[in-house]
């Protein structure tokens, strides 16, 4: 078996028993936190903290799988392949590392890049009280996200699509589809009404487990967007901004501001990252994405919506059903040894370049 073969898995329930195991070996700390849904085969769904060194270390590296569910698949092979080098055997005092395994683990048992309200943790950190708008996104709801993906419809719908493309641009309809939404439940890139229980989990790691950290390193794993298993290390930091400086100089070129047109991705809103922003607000963060590219852009998209059509209409587990699961697996995580060799050597690279960082 080789060193892919070894981190990759073919579940949940498997990537999350690879990583127990690979975290227990240089004793971490171990914390669930129960998630009160049930698996596809009704199995008990937990996200998991391994903490390795002390943890009121001044200097501090957080590692998250999950966050988008299937994405969790090349997140938390990097997770338990850093754990299984050993990279972690000899922290340095006044470092320490927390491992952040399956944030959103509904999502990631159930192949669905959302969780069970269909809400994308990644859009969810927001002030309810009022939310982001995004005018794009109403003005084409009914298109990204129509009724059938068959006959008149899907047409109709695809031809609103490249109308908005033909008129506005990619980048304008990268950020209607992407951005986040909150008006329309049903969608995609919904980040909800309310905070969510991965929104809850993750806050109280911040006041519980990061709560002495001066500096702060977060890496959020995860893959759908680029060429096929290139990398790039997406910054929510405004170009100019110190936090971009130095995300620049650990990391290097690979680095881009979700500000920035050069980058895969279009700016969000509601990120994770704010949950460390103001829960660790005496830490100096520095909060990466490494995004790892997988099928082109049209063909995730097309994954995305046939996963969201089969949640509101198709029977579970029925052949179109099934169908929709396969492709939205292969879209995250493609059945390809190259990619997979790729995503690790690449992923264990950017958590050697945090450690050297903090030690440094």
């Amino acid at each position: 078996m080789n060193a892919a073969e070894s981190v990759f898995s073919p579940s949940f329930l498997a990537a999350q028993s690879r990583f127990l195991s690979a975290a227990a070996r240089p004793g971490a700390c171990l914390r669930e936190y129960f998630l009160p849904v049930a698996g596809p085969d009704g199995a008990r769904l937990a996200l998991w903290t391994a903490r390795l060194g002390d943890e009121r270390a001044l200097h501090q590296l957080a590692v998250i799988s999950g966050t988008h569910g299937v994405e969790g698949f090349c997140g938390s092979a990097i997770q338990t392949a850093a754990l299984q080098a050993g990279l972690f055997s000899n922290l340095p005092g006044e470092v320490s590392a927390l491992f952040i395994h399956a944030l959103n683990p509904y999502g990631f048992a159930w192949l669905r890049r959302v969780n069970e309200q269909n809400v994308d943790i990644n859009r969810n950190f927001v002030d309810f009280d009022h939310p982001p708008g995004n005018p794009g996104y109403d003005e084409l709801a009914s298109a990204i996200a129509p009724p059938s993906l068959e006959g008149a419809a899907r047409l109709a719908a695809d031809a609103r699509l490249a109308a908005f493309l033909a008129t506005r641009g990619l980048a304008a309809l990268q950020a209607a589809i992407q951005g986040g939404q909150y008006r329309h439940p049903d969608g995609l890139f919904y980040g909800g009404c309310e905070p969510s229980w991965s929104r809850g989990v993750l806050e109280t790691i911040c006041r519980e487990e990061l709560p002495r950290a001066r500096r702060l390193i977060v890496l959020d794993f995860h893959s759908g967007l680029g060429a096929m298993g290139e990398m790039e290390l997406i910054s929510p930091d405004a170009p100019g901004s110190e936090a971009l400086r130095r995300a620049h100089n650990w990391f290097g070129p690979r680095v881009r501001s979700e500000h920035e047109a050069e980058s895969v991705s279009a700016a969000l809103t509601g990120e994770i990252c704010n949950a460390f922003r103001r829960y660790c607000p005496e830490s100096e963060l520095t909060f990466l994405s490494p995004e790892f590219g997988t099928r082109e852009m049209h063909v995730v998209f097309q994954a995305l919506r046939a996963d969201n059509w089969a949640h509101r209409r198709a029977i579970p587990f029925s052949g179109p059903w099934n169908a929709a699961k396969t492709d939205i697996r292969d879209a995250f995580y493609p059945d390809s040894a190259e990619w997979r060799a790729r995503v690790l050597d690449q992923g264990l690279s950017v958590i050697q370049s945090a450690l050297d960082a903090l030690a440094n």
